[in-house]
């Protein structure tokens, strides 16, 4: 089950991702798709913010003993994972100037979003197994 969960979660950003990046290739946002266009300085350290406190949630429910209390903990920490793939997917909206951005960036500042976009997929792909093996203790 987790590696189908995990598969299906990949699968499905960077099928999002090809899209993107085909949509950017010919000029064109996404408009309402899966992926919104750069973020902003501060939108990544909103989301390195959101990354830190996940990871805080994620070790506080690791040291936890009381079942009823780590349940909790565990439902706010799939709040959290859920607020930032809404952070980091747009769908809490942007501007229309945001999916344009793109074409005024050159290669090495397309590659570097990316880069930083990739990273924080990847971080949050690491929450969600953490949660997946603490829901999997706590059924136990």
């Amino acid at each position: 089950m987790k590696k189908l969960l995990t598969t299906l979660v990949l699968s499905a950003l960077l099928t999002g991702w090809a899209y993107a990046a085909n949509d950017t290739m010919a000029g064109q946002g996404m408009q309402n798709g899966m992926m919104m266009g750069p973020m902003s300085n501060e939108q990544m350290q909103d989301m390195h913010k959101q990354m830190g406190n996940m990871q805080s949630m994620m070790t506080d429910i690791k040291a936890e003993k009381d079942p009823k209390k780590r349940s909790q903990m565990l439902m706010q920490h799939m709040a959290a994972m859920q607020h930032g793939m809404q952070m980091m997917m747009g769908s809490t909206g942007g501007d229309q100037s945001q999916h344009q951005g793109m074409n005024g960036m050159d290669m090495g500042q397309r590659m570097n979003m990316m880069e930083q976009r990739m990273s924080i997929m990847q971080m949050m792909m690491e929450q969600m197994m953490e949660h997946d093996e603490q829901m999997q203790h706590h059924d136990q």
